[in-house]
């Protein structure tokens, strides 16, 4: 995961997350939990295009974040 001060700069933007699956998905970050869940809006599968809108992720399934362009 990124250190706190990315995760706070990152509130609000697209950000592409990479799962411990393989599975990467796009969407934008809008919060965090103390039990490391993160909120997601408008998430998007790029394998499936499967559109998964306001979603709640572990983030132990987590294995990379990294901010995009929008």
């Amino acid at each position: 995961m990124q250190p706190v001060e990315w995760i706070e700069e990152s509130k609000g933007k697209s950000v592409r997350v990479v799962l411990r699956t393989g599975k990467v998905y796009t969407g934008k970050f809008i919060s965090y939990d103390s039990n490391v869940n993160i909120l997601f809006e408008d998430l998007l599968c790029w394998h499936t295009k499967e559109k998964m809108g306001t979603t709640i992720l572990n983030g132990t399934t987590v294995a990379y974040m990294e901010r995009v362009a929008n």
